[in-house]
């Protein structure tokens, strides 16, 4: 059997993003929202639509101490302060 720490499970949350700033944003633009890994930019929208919603998955284990270590393309950050970045 595997120990708390090394029992993996997965789970997706849901980004809603609402009252987007439009594609110019004072001199800058075209403005797009998306979800970025490490690698790349995701999904890229136009940041004038009425909501854009991103679905990313993760990879979630136990520290020793029992906080969450957020694991996957879209985990950023040391394990000790894992998030996710949009």
């Amino acid at each position: 059997m595997k120990s708390m720490a090394e029992q993996e499970h997965v789970i997706r949350i849901e980004v809603i993003c609402t009252r987007l700033p439009g594609i110019q944003w004072g001199n800058r633009g075209p403005v797009q929202l998306g979800i970025q890994t490490r690698e790349a930019l995701l999904e890229p929208a136009p940041a004038n639509l009425e909501r854009i919603v991103f679905r990313p998955e993760f990879r979630v284990r136990r520290h020793t101490d029992a906080s969450a270590n957020f694991l996957g393309p879209f985990a950023h950050g040391p394990p000790s302060a894992s998030l996710c970045s949009r």
